[in-house]
């Protein structure tokens, strides 16, 4: 009878690293940390306003179940369940909302990261990037964590062809004006060199 089981259990393997697609994918987020690609999510929940303005891009307003207090676009987001802000997001509201999908930005805390993976939801983390290009990374990045590859690849074409017509216009400008670019927050708040809107200011 062991003997059985343990033949049944040989074979399982072996089909399970034979056959195409038996595998489970994994890639990894912007810690490094390894993230399983399973089917679709259907409840998500975003840590982070730049996050929810993609995952409204590609289509999947109805599936995002908790933003942030400073989700306001589109206004659409502003109906969505709150679960606290990028650095005192409420971790119980977040649990109630039984996400099987969480996507977090490089903002906010790590506590508070690790302490969603102890509990056991999924949890992927991106970083802004130092470039534009770094935009497309994470469209990208949230396409395949939420099997919108298709819709992702469209967004990001849309926004290059944007992007180099914009190029194209400002060919003639014969002056490059003194900029500062005021961000929300308490404040005088701008950018750093090593970021996507000082790389877009240049452009």
């Amino acid at each position: 009878m062991k003997l059985k089981i343990f033949v049944a259990i040989y074979f399982f393997l072996l089909f399970s690293v034979l056959i195409p697609g038996t595998q489970e994918k994994t890639i990894r987020d912007d810690l490094g940390f390894p993230f399983a690609l399973r089917t679709a999510p259907q409840r998500i929940v975003s840590l982070a306003p730049n996050i929810t303005e993609i995952l409204f891009a590609l289509g999947l307003e109805r599936r995002i179940v908790g933003v942030t207090r400073y989700c306001d676009f589109p206004p659409e987001a502003e109906k969505k369940e709150k679960i606290g802000g990028m650095l005192d997001p409420d971790l119980e509201k977040i649990k109630a909302l039984n996400p099987d999908l969480v996507i977090s930005f490089r903002g906010n805390p790590l506590r508070t990261i690790e302490k969603l993976r102890s509990l056991g939801f999924p949890v992927f983390v991106l970083d802004m990037g130092k470039d534009l290009g770094s935009v497309y990374q994470i469209i990208e990045k949230i396409g395949r964590i939420t099997k919108r590859e298709d819709s992702a690849a469209g967004l990001s074409a849309g926004l290059r062809k944007k992007e180099q017509f914009i190029s194209a216009a400002l060919q003639s400008a014969d002056r490059s004006p003194k900029v500062f670019l005021l961000l929300p927050g308490e404040g005088l708040w701008t950018c750093g060199r090593e970021s996507y809107l000082h790389d877009l200011l240049l452009r």
